[in-house]
């Protein structure tokens, strides 16, 4: 799915029920403190609502951070036709120095910059470039 632009999937909620879930990779077309606007390169655009639960670059920024123009991938779950973000990554920083290299959602714990979207505790490839160690397991 790393290259997916957007999809739904479902997934078990942890209760023996199941829950929808949304991503999107696109250009961010507006942005504010409840909500995230995204545009694929294919044209598809959609809104997510944002609320304080919405973990952005795995809870070390707020959508403040986020700007018009940056590239993001939003995890979202729907419900009631209401399209709620749990997780959005900014991949304009994904890939910079400023991580600290302790691994991006979907990398192995611990891992480095560049391992976006590898399984959990394997590795992955990718490019960016950053320091710091991680320890995992």
């Amino acid at each position: 799915m790393l290259n997916a632009l957007h999809g739904s999937y479902v997934v078990s909620d942890g209760n023996g029920g199941y829950t929808t879930q949304l991503t999107q990779l696109g250009t961010v077309s507006a942005v504010s403190s409840s909500a995230i606007t995204v545009k694929s390169a294919d044209g598809y655009t959609r809104t997510y609502v944002v609320t304080s639960s919405t973990s952005v670059d795995n809870g070390s920024d707020v959508t403040s951070d986020i700007s018009t123009g940056d590239t993001v991938r939003v995890t979202a779950s729907t419900a009631d036709s209401k399209d709620t973000a749990t997780a959005i990554e900014d991949t304009d920083v994904a890939g910079s120095s400023q991580q600290n290299g302790t691994g991006q959602p979907g990398a192995a714990p611990g891992g480095t910059n560049g391992q976006i979207g590898a399984a959990p505790g394997g590795t992955g490839t990718g490019t960016g470039t950053g320091t710091g160690t991680g320890t995992g397991t």
